[in-house]
């Protein structure tokens, strides 16, 4: 019988390790983020464009170069925004291609990532 204030469910075994909880952008697999690409909602894509910035990984490069090819500002911008998160001379030449973006917000992001990387010295983080 339970007594009040008690705790339910699973009891802890001496020595298991508490149960992790991942972070939702990890858990996104490659087939998710893939139909994320070609979605035709731009809040998704520009979503897709930060998790791949929030992982840092130079090997996302070449979508984050087809996302700075979006039709929408917000998933450009995004875009070259996540190229300054990952560093790294592939990932300034994304974004300075975006100095050249008809968007104003995007060509902020890219003058912001360059001097963001300027002063990590255009190193990956």
């Amino acid at each position: 019988m339970q007594k009040p204030g008690q705790k339910t469910g699973p009891k802890k075994r001496p020595g298991q390790r508490k149960k992790r909880r991942t972070n939702p952008d990890r858990r996104a697999d490659s087939r998710e983020l893939a139909r994320m690409l070609v979605s035709e909602d731009p809040g998704k894509r520009a979503w897709l464009a930060g998790v791949l910035g929030s992982r840092k990984n130079p090997k996302n490069l070449p979508l984050l170069k087809i996302l700075a090819k979006d039709s929408s500002p917000l998933v450009r911008s995004r875009a070259i925004w996540a190229a300054g998160a990952i560093g790294g001379n592939e990932a300034m030449k994304l974004i300075k291609n975006g100095l050249k973006d008809t968007a104003l917000e995007a060509r902020l992001t890219a003058e912001t990532a360059i001097t963001e990387l300027n002063k990590r010295g255009n190193k990956r983080n």
